[in-house]
């Protein structure tokens, strides 16, 4: 039962996220650098990619996700590489602290999408 719980937890912290980085883009006023535009989005896609991938294998246990923890390590240094881009490019400081909320947001999304897939592969080895 605690397992499931977590679980859910983890599910329930993506839509958490979710809404946070929504709240926080519609909040934006100005415009930045497109490299930084750039590694956001492809670091959101990855890590939707592992979302959606970790609820498929969720929903049909026979179906495992090729490789959760080396994805999210992928998104990790894209993350740090993000960051750093943030922090030298980023003129105004309250759309960096913005840019970097979204960012560690997008990361969190993928950690908690790699302990779906964790909680899959347990499941399907039962």
């Amino acid at each position: 039962m605690a397992k499931t719980q977590k679980l859910f937890k983890s599910i329930e912290r993506v839509a958490d996220y979710a809404v946070s980085i929504s709240r926080v883009l519609s909040t934006i006023n100005n415009s930045f650098q497109p490299e930084i535009v750039e590694l956001i989005v492809s670091m959101y896609s990855k890590s939707l990619k592992l979302f959606e991938g970790s609820v498929k294998a969720l929903q049909k246990l026979e179906t495992a996700i090729d490789h959760p923890f080396s994805d999210l390590n992928e998104i990790e240094k894209l993350n740090e590489i993000v960051v750093k881009e943030i922090v030298n490019k980023c003129k105004d400081i309250k759309t960096a602290v913005e840019l970097r909320l979204v960012v560690e947001s997008i990361k969190r999304v993928a950690e908690y999408s790699a302990d779906i897939a964790e909680a899959a592969m347990n499941m399907k080895i039962r």
